[in-house]
């Protein structure tokens, strides 16, 4: 399965804002579902590497990408 989620976010001018006001912000992920108990999953976040600054004058999180194994016992 895909999962896409987007956040276009427009902020107010400020001084102490380093980077875009206006930013798109998206994140992605890829599930395999090998067997109905085994599972493997990678994600990216920040998928664009945008430095907008949500609080400003806090640096970004830069992109993150995250795998995961996942395994259901029975």
């Amino acid at each position: 399965s895909f999962r896409a989620d987007n956040e276009l976010r427009v902020q107010a001018d400020n001084a102490l804002r380093e980077g875009p006001t206006t930013v798109l912000l998206s994140t992605a992920a890829l599930t395999i579902h090998a067997t109905s108990a085994l599972s493997f999953s990678i994600a990216a976040d920040n998928l664009f590497d945008s430095a907008f600054e949500e609080i400003p004058g806090v640096p970004a999180s830069r992109r993150q990408i995250l795998g995961t194994l996942q395994w259901r016992a029975r």
